[in-house]
């Protein structure tokens, strides 16, 4: 898979995540991260300086977004801006991902691993050096930028 996102030139635009929900949604709602902390903001909530971060590819090839993130109105997000629509940055990755794998935004060069914990119908990612050694926790995302090989983002 990493050769697939080498080859079209996607290792600093998506990541591979392997799709999971820690809670359930009601129809209005979304899963809305900003600095760590995901929570479900209903939609007439959502502005303009929420982008998408997250998007599943479905089995017609369209790509829909499941996650977002709060950018703020001073913030820009780091890399270039995916457009999971454009058929030249997913249908590569369109075989591994129905139904199991989706793609994320590229969190950037600085990007230290991160690793996610669930409570209630919030969702907390911690930087790895701030969790125990014995936290059990699985992977769930893999980054294909030489720069980030060896950082992961785990759910626990």
């Amino acid at each position: 898979i990493r050769d697939l996102f080498l080859e079209h030139r996607m290792k600093r635009t998506f990541c591979l995540i392997l799709l999971h929900r820690q809670f359930g949604l009601d129809k209005d709602e979304r899963v809305v991260e900003y600095q760590g902390t995901s929570v479900p903001w209903t939609v007439r909530d959502i502005g303009k300086n929420v982008v998408s971060s997250c998007w599943i590819i479905c089995s017609d090839g369209t790509v829909r977004p499941y996650e977002f993130q709060y950018t703020g109105p001073a913030t820009s997000v780091e890399g270039e801006d995916p457009d999971p629509s454009r058929p030249d940055q997913h249908s590569s990755s369109a075989p591994f991902a129905e139904g199991l794998f989706g793609l994320c935004r590229y969190p950037g060069d600085n990007f230290k691993g991160r690793v996610e914990m669930t409570e209630g119908r919030v969702n907390i990612n911690l930087i790895p050096r701030d969790c125990e050694r014995d936290t059990l926790a699985r992977t769930v995302a893999w980054f294909f930028s030489p720069l980030l090989w060896e950082f992961r983002c785990v759910c626990k």
